[in-house]
Parts: C-alpha cells; sequence; structure tokens
C-alpha cells in the first residue's frame, strides 16, 4: 500500500477521533444521562482503538525524519485530548453516582434476621429507581439471595415481566411481620441493663434500643406513634438504665 493511501486512512481516523471527542464535550456540556455519557465514551474508545491502529500502520511505513517526527507529534497532542476528555468524563459520572441513593440491598437468607430486609424490598433504593430496568433488579436481587430464599424462585425465567411476581413470592413466603416484630421486642427485653461504668456502656444501651426500634417503625410498629405497646416495654428498659440516669430522667 502507498503511503500516501496509508497516511490518507490514518487522517481520517483521527479526523473521527476528533469529532467522537467533541461528542462526548458536548454529552458534559449538555448535563446528558449517565447512559448517554457512557455510550459516547464507548464510542470514543472504539474511536480510539481504529485511529491507533492507522497510526501504527503510518509509522511503520514512514522513514526515519522529520515527518515521522511531526506525525509522532500529532498523535501525542490527540492522544492527550483524548486523556484529558476521559478524565472529564470519568470525574461527571462520578458526581453523577454520588448523587443517586446506595444501590446495595442486604443479602437476603432464611435466617430470621435477615427476613426483615424483605419486608423493604419495594422501598429500598434500586427497586424504586425509574433509570434501571425490571430485568436488571430481577438480576440484582437474584444475586443478593441466598439459601431457601433463592431456592424459592429457582427456574423462574428472568425477565420484566416475572419481577414483580418473583417480589411478591418472597414477600409471602418469608416476610411475616408478627414474627419479626416478636424477635425485636423480645431482643429489647433481653438487652444488658447498663452498668455504673460511664457513658460508655450508656451509650451502647442507646444504639441497641434505637436499632431495634427502627426494625420496628419499617415493620409499621413504631414505639412514637403506638404508645400502648411503648409503655409495656418502658419500665423494662429504664430498669436497664445505670441509677444516676435513672434520677435523671424522673427529675425531668
Amino acid at each position: 500500500m502507498k503511503i500516501e493511501a496509508v497516511k490518507r486512512r490514518q487522517q481520517i481516523k483521527q479526523k473521527r477521533l476528533r469529532e467522537t471527542i467533541l461528542q462526548v464535550l458536548d454529552q458534559l456540556e449538555t448535563d446528558s444521562s449517565e447512559l448517554a455519557v457512557r455510550n459516547a465514551l464507548r464510542a470514543l474508545d472504539a474511536q480510539y482503538a481504529e485511529a491507533h491502529r492507522a497510526q501504527v500502520g503510518l509509522e511503520d511505513v514512514l522513514p526515519d525524519g522529520e515527518s515521522l517526527e511531526a506525525v509522532l507529534n500529532e498523535w501525542r497532542e490527540l492522544c492527550k485530548e483524548v486523556f484529558t476528555t476521559r478524565t472529564r468524563a470519568d470525574t461527571f459520572l462520578k458526581k453523577k453516582d454520588e448523587s443517586k441513593e446506595p444501590m446495595a440491598i442486604p443479602a437476603l437468607t432464611e435466617k430470621s434476621g435477615s427476613k426483615s430486609q424483605l419486608g423493604k424490598l419495594k422501598s429500598v433504593s434500586v427497586d424504586r429507581r425509574e433509570d434501571i430496568g425490571a430485568i436488571t433488579k430481577f438480576i440484582h436481587l437474584r444475586s443478593c439471595l441466598s439459601g431457601a430464599a433463592l431456592k424459592a424462585i429457582e427456574g423462574i425465567t428472568v425477565c420484566a415481566e416475572n419481577y414483580p411476581e418473583v417480589v411478591q413470592t418472597l414477600r409471602n413466603r418469608f416476610h411475616r411481620v408478627p414474627e419479626m416484630v416478636e424477635s425485636h421486642v423480645l431482643k429489647v427485653v433481653s438487652l444488658k441493663e447498663c452498668s455504673d461504668d460511664g457513658a460508655a456502656d450508656l451509650t451502647r444501651l442507646h444504639d441497641d434500643l434505637n436499632r431495634h426500634f427502627l426494625e420496628l417503625r419499617a415493620l409499621g410498629k413504631d414505639v412514637d406513634a403506638n404508645l400502648s405497646g411503648f409503655h409495656a416495654l418502658l419500665p423494662m428498659i429504664k430498669k436497664k438504665l445505670p441509677p444516676d440516669t435513672l434520677e435523671a430522667w424522673r427529675a425531668f
């Protein structure tokens, strides 16, 4: 192949690469969606690979001298543009990602300690995000399951239509509100009492109580709203307080 033809091919590929760089920058300037930016980056990577192959082909046929050095310098500058554009895009995507709610869902198993998470499935971030399709949610849900929970949906085809049915199947099988409420109440009752060791032990009791009360609230049993239930627990909770704190409570 003649040098002129190789050089023309290299120039065409570089021109297309520069056009793709402008497309990525346009997506960033117009604050496009994450998907649009990622698609533009994939196009940039593909065009860069083609331009690189054309560049290598030209370098192989050019003799040493000023012409080769000029081609190398031009390529170095273009690579800097690609690197700068990619860095801007990565920063843009990172900010987009930080602005979202976390995608993680705690693993669900047949153990009672994990069942409470299943009842909150319809309100966790992945399930309620409208920018994620049902199939993606289905796949993510399967990756979070194990044991009996995973076995309960084995054989069900991964498709958008089946996702709501799978969620309902798991809720029906494992979301037993009375049992979970009873479990948290019993754990509150059996919490270790505070000693006279100071703030550390009181903080431990506070954190334990807060954890169980938050779980009860998620199950629709808010102790602040259901005073009769809370009053049943209050005497037992007060017994766990250190004497000085209990005296301050009574004085308040």
